[in-house]
């Protein structure tokens, strides 16, 4: 572009304006192996036109390499005009053009971050839905991220996305474990929780239906010396079940109190409800449980607990291992989350709940398929 200005003024003298400038490329096929013709328009007080050639070796250049050669066209503004009018048309044409597509990629872009916010809103939309029902904000994002992986969470398949969370909390529930009648040896059972929480009254029931429903042979011991008013409860349902009852003060007298039962089918143990806090809890049941040949226990608590109290006392009994899960109080519940929160927690089987004071039949046995409705507020 410079040497083109300087043939302009050497052309035409130091006067000369320059009026416009562009590079065209070569006319015709020999047009593609050469270099762009830049052409200035210049003008002075007289039209007239004045066009040049010149040559210029390439600065950089292989013995091989030919002499480039650049063409600068002066032209008179007057002839050009035409010329002029179609470039104008195709730089719109194409202008046009950049603008239609540019205006296709910011659409999609809005699109898809339309649709992303859409998404994370109905995640967080569910994610409240789980938290509103006392699932920890934890175990709402492993729900809604095992969800995510197998459907999309848009607006549109509400339906789908409630009965996949329900898939998904059945599965991290579990099936829950059933005291069978049909053992082929004898069986003890054992029952713990801080005081409270109706481990006396959970025992009855279940030894009711064991009694009662099933025609086996069964005996209570309860070691919950500490509460005269437990004793004297369970020796109100034992009479009343006609189930015989063995009452132990210290735990070496275990042993003996088992040997007695030799011919039962079960044995239902009921121990101290001890503030979880208390370090003589450990030793007490460790000193029970020696005497015991492959003991199942059962960690009994409440669902009106809040989730803090219920991982405390859930940490105090981690010496016990494979223990099962029964939640009471079912009935005074208002939400029902905590029951999934502390499987997750604790890692341990569910199994019954108790939904009343009645014996034998305030009982069942924990309803996953009813449980997973009423979390997601199908029920």
């Amino acid at each position: 572009m410079n040497e083109a200005i300087i043939k302009v003024k050497s052309e035409l003298g130091i006067d000369a304006v320059i009026l416009n400038s562009r590079k065209i490329k070569q006319p015709g096929i020999l047009g593609f192996f050469k270099k762009n013709v830049v052409e200035v328009v210049a003008a002075i007080d007289e039209d007239y036109k004045i066009e040049t050639k010149y040559s210029k070796k390439s600065k950089i250049k292989t013995k091989l390499e030919p002499e480039k050669t650049e063409e600068i066209s002066i032209v008179d503004p007057k002839k050009n005009t035409e010329m002029d009018t179609k470039i104008d048309k195709l730089t719109m044409l194409v202008e046009n053009l950049e603008k239609k597509i540019s205006s296709i990629e910011n659409n999609e872009n809005v699109e898809n971050y339309v649709a992303k916010v859409e998404v994370e809103n109905n995640f967080d939309k569910y994610i409240k839905l789980l938290t509103d029902n006392d699932l920890s904000e934890k175990v709402s994002m492993q729900i809604m991220s095992q969800v995510n992986k197998r459907i999309s969470v848009d607006s549109n398949n509400e339906k789908t996305i409630l009965n996949a969370m329900k898939i998904v909390i059945k599965d991290y529930l579990g099936e829950p474990d059933e005291i069978l009648s049909d053992y082929n040896e004898q069986k003890v059972f054992m029952f713990v929780g801080p005081t409270g929480v109706g481990k006396t009254t959970t025992l009855a029931k279940l030894a009711a239906k064991l009694s009662l429903r099933e025609n086996k042979k069964v005996g209570l011991i309860t070691a919950d010396t500490y509460r005269i008013a437990a004793v004297e409860q369970l020796k109100t349902y034992s009479e009343i079940l006609g189930i015989p009852l063995s009452v132990i003060y210290e735990t070496d007298e275990m042993d003996d109190a088992i040997n007695d039962f030799k011919d039962k089918d079960f044995i239902l143990i009921d121990t101290a409800g001890r503030n979880y806090k208390d370090k003589i809890l450990k030793e007490e049941l460790e000193g029970m449980l020696k005497y015991i040949n492959e003991p199942e226990v059962y960690l009994v608590l409440s669902l009106v607990a809040d989730y803090k109290n219920l991982v405390n006392v859930i940490k105090s009994y981690d010496f016990i291992n494979n223990c099962k899960l029964i939640f009471t109080k079912y009935d005074e519940a208002v939400t029902f989350g905590n029951i999934l929160n502390v499987k997750m927690f604790a890692n341990k089987k569910l199994s019954y709940i108790t939904n009343g004071q009645s014996v034998p039949d305030d009982i069942e046995l924990l309803n996953i398929d009813a449980l997973a409705d009423i979390i997601v507020g199908d029920k």
